[in-house]
Parts: structure tokens; C-alpha cells; sequence
């Protein structure tokens, strides 16, 4: 018996492809883990719903979906005198020609975190420490 080669000629409509293009696009999400060490003395920390990331090409914001393992503002997460934190921030995907961008929260009356000029990776995910 003689194996038969063949060509085979695939077509996909063009909407089909753009379509789960978008849909990849939706589904991408920026994922920041947080470091906070309480050195000297017990501290209080907290994240405001309002956080965004700010892409440094265009300006295009990504707001933030879900915070894991802290609280939201007003209140207070309570982090003992030597103890660490670590909790988990997920934004909304950052556009495809972002190149570097800004970490801030927004706190009415007070200055949040901020990160500026962070540089993107491929992954989207990245690891930051507070002090």
C-alpha cells in the first residue's frame, strides 16, 4: 500500500477571522501581583475601584475588573507590624501598540499608589512592590 499525498486548500471567511481576532482582544487581561511588607509598624492598605492603567502610546485607559486578597476603598485592610501582603490587581487588556504605561489609583482626597513608565512584556503579567 502507497500513502497518497494531497493538498489540501483551507479557506476561512475573513469575517469569521476578525471576529475571533475581537474576541481574543476581549478576552486578554493585565494581571499586576502586589508585594506590601509592614516594616516598622502595623499599616493600613487599601485599593480604590477607580484604579487604572494608562498606556504611555495613545493614552487608552484600562480599568480595574477585579482586586484579590484586598479590600476596596473606604476601607482599611489591617497589615501587621513585620507581616506581608500580597494581593492581585486585573485590568482590562492594555491596545496592542502600548509599549510602556502608568499605574494609578485614584482616591478622593488622598494621593493613591502610582507607577510610572512601566514597561510591557508580552505576558501582562507583572509583579510590584509597595513601599
Amino acid at each position: 500500500m502507497t500513502a497518497v499525498e494531497t493538498e489540501v486548500k483551507i479557506e476561512v471567511d475573513e469575517d469569521l477571522l476578525r471576529l475571533t481576532s475581537e474576541l481574543k482582544d476581549e478576552q486578554r487581561v493585565v494581571t499586576i501581583h502586589f508585594t506590601f511588607h509592614a516594616d516598622g509598624q502595623e499599616m493600613l492598605i487599601r485599593i480604590s475601584p477607580k484604579t487604572q492603567l494608562v498606556s504611555n502610546q495613545g493614552g487608552k485607559v484600562s480599568s480595574l475588573i477585579h482586586a484579590q486578597n484586598i479590600v476596596y476603598y473606604p476601607y482599611w485592610q489591617q497589615v501587621k507590624q513585620g507581616k506581608t501582603l500580597k494581593f492581585t490587581l486585573i485590568f482590562e487588556a492594555l491596545p496592542n501598540d502600548c509599549k510602556t504605561f502608568d499605574f494609578i489609583e485614584f482616591i478622593p482626597n488622598e494621593k493613591g499608589f502610582e507607577f510610572y513608565g512601566l514597561p510591557r512584556n508580552e505576558s501582562d503579567i507583572y509583579g510590584l512592590t509597595l513601599m
